[in-house]
């Protein structure tokens, strides 16, 4: 009797044993595969976009006149109610801060007609538009 407990603890002492190191190897791979990916998905990312705006943005300047209403190139615009406005250094920003401003943007407009993302352009990217224009 004693023989068979003995045996059955060396059996339960094994497998707490090949459960930890399957746990460490497992942790210890999936580290590595990051560490091999990032790279990767940083290189896509710099090659597919070198801008801060979407690829299918539109140029134009915008005059906010309220907090839903804008205008874009003497265009009625109103913002989508997720609407997102990326200021010149990446921060979000609310509509009531440029509200009389009239500044050079890019913009998406939704399948409403609603602005849906705006970026607020620096006058490098300004500059960079106008020549590929």
């Amino acid at each position: 009797m004693q023989r068979w407990h003995s045996h059955t603890s060396t059996h339960r002492l094994f497998f707490y044993w090949l459960s930890f190191k399957l746990k460490k190897a497992s942790v210890f791979f999936a580290l590595a595969f990051l560490v091999l990916c990032a790279p990767i998905t940083q290189a896509q990312d710099t090659a597919n976009n070198d801008t801060r705006y979407h690829r299918a943005a539109k140029f134009g300047n915008m005059l906010v006149q309220n907090k839903t209403q804008v205008l874009i190139d003497d265009k009625a615009f109103t913002f989508a109610p997720a609407a997102r406005i990326y200021s010149d250094r990446q921060r979000l920003i609310r509509p009531s801060s440029l509200l009389g401003e009239k500044v050079a943007v890019a913009y998406i407009v939704d399948r409403h007609n609603d602005i849906n993302q705006v970026w607020v352009l620096t006058p490098e990217e300004v500059q960079f538009i106008s020549k590929k224009k």
